[in-house]
């Protein structure tokens, strides 16, 4: 029999947790307060979620957590993005104690409490309150104003980014429809000749063919310059035979409905260079209070990504190691055995999707072949026939514990140090190895 010592936490400091559900127009409110050893004083109440409906009711909370003898409050709610900020904000105004629970305890911990899965906004306020009883609870991270400003930026940053290649498949799209012989790369579409093909024809090979191959030449080498002969041949040949025994009457309709998404590609294209400027700034800003934040290396990470990691991540001095990182990120792993049957071991995904988003975007470009991590993802993925999705898995978290070590070592990135464990590291850095290559 193996025996081991269990730590149970105690309520020390005499915090009364006040369990709330959280909607968009009201908040469920639970409390109890110990009268005897098997009796307990029951709080129920319902209150708009407005911030001087919560102010009212968090003073009317504080009044009788003294009288009952406690000495704060606790705050405890499931994130629920916008509708919680007002619960959060007066609480920290008020310097109460605030926390979340997890969503998927609460839906778990209703079978318990009620041996039921019921739903209703009285039951999840008791359950999130039993929660916070038992101290089940998840830290409310409040960030600096450059981080909150980061976190908002790379948000919208991800919705333009979507608007932005939904409006070039729907460019796609229309222009087969408008130009079905088009035959040159999808690619010049959205280079400085497709741009001039749109600005002096709108991309309506009716237009193009309306003058002669010099006319066409010499207008798109005015608007731009360097386009290749060969480049345009090929445009004006494509448009002849679009043009050729169809008929025009639904031209001039796909081009205007070509322009509307031509033209939100543009803007979105606009859009996503300006929020990488500003999320720059920010992260110099960041900087300034944070020197070791790693800098960014070509072949390793762009300053745009590490801003858009950090925005996910929040202060990388919040994680005391990379187990919690993995874990707030959602890249722990996630076991399945019962008995005899042993399951797969994947990834929990339980964290924050955008921040593993980011992190594959970045690995992706370090795993071609000539790249950081090519020659080994090649290497393994031949000799031992793993599926790429788990190698990328796999260089995912090797790059996150690269990135958080050069952040807690205040050191430079070496990419020798990737590949070698830390006894070969530091006898290729010794002082006797560095005078042997001198």
């Amino acid at each position: 029999m193996k025996v081991t010592e269990k730590i149970v936490e105690v309520n020390a400091n005499h915090i009364l947790n006040i369990g709330v559900d959280v909607s968009s127009r009201k908040l469920d409110v639970h409390f109890e307060c110990a009268l005897q050893i098997n009796k307990r004083e029951v709080y129920r109440e319902q209150i708009k979620n407005r911030s001087d409906e919560i102010e009212k009711s968090l003073k009317k909370y504080l009044s009788v957590a003294q009288t009952k003898g406690f000495l704060n409050l606790r705050i405890v709610c499931e994130p629920t993005g916008p509708y919680s900020i007002n619960l959060l904000a007066m609480a920290k105004h008020l310097n109460c104690l605030t926390a979340y629970v997890s969503g998927e305890a609460v839906k778990n911990s209703k079978v318990i409490e009620f041996n039921g899965t019921n739903k209703n906004d009285l039951v999840d306020a008791e359950v999130i309150n039993s929660l916070a009883e038992r101290n089940k609870v998840l830290i409310h991270r409040t960030y600096s104003a450059e981080y909150t400003r980061l976190r908002i930026l790379n948000s919208h940053y991800e919705d333009i980014d979507k608007a932005y290649v939904s409006s070039r498949n729907q460019v796609h799209s229309t222009l087969k429809q408008l130009w079905p012989d088009w035959s040159s790369k999808k690619s010049i579409l959205y280079s400085r000749t497709g741009e001039a093909l749109y600005k002096c024809y709108g991309l309506n090979p009716w237009k193009i063919v309306s003058h002669n191959y010099s006319y066409f030449a010499k207008r798109m080498r005015t608007h731009c310059k360097g386009v290749w002969s060969s480049t345009l041949k090929q445009i004006y040949r494509d448009a002849e035979l679009s043009v050729k025994g169809h008929c025009s009457d639904a031209s001039s309709t796909l081009e205007s409905i070509l322009g509307d998404h031509y033209e939100n590609y543009l803007r979105g294209k606009q859009r996503k260079a300006s929020l990488k400027d500003e999320m720059s700034e920010i992260l110099s800003e960041i900087r300034q209070e944070d020197p070791r934040i790693p800098q960014a290396r070509k072949n390793f990470i762009s300053e745009f990504h590490i801003a858009r990691l950090l925005a996910e991540t929040g202060p990388l001095s919040d994680f005391s190691n990379l187990d919690q990182l993995n874990k707030y990120l959602g890249l722990n792993l996630r076991e399945r055995q019962s008995g005899d049957y042993q399951g797969k071991v994947r990834l929990s995904k339980r964290g924050r999707s955008l921040a593993r988003k980011v992190l594959s975007l970045v690995t992706l470009s370090l795993v071609r072949k000539k790249h950081l991590y090519g020659p080994d993802y090649h290497r393994i993925k031949t000799e031992k026939d793993k599926p790429g999705k788990l190698l990328m898995c796999i260089f995912m978290k090797k790059f996150l514990k690269s990135f958080f070590g050069i952040y807690r070592s205040n050191q430079s990135f070496d990419p020798r140090r990737l590949f070698i464990d830390r006894g070969k590291y530091e006898k290729l850095n010794s002082p006797i190895a560095l005078e042997a290559v001198i």
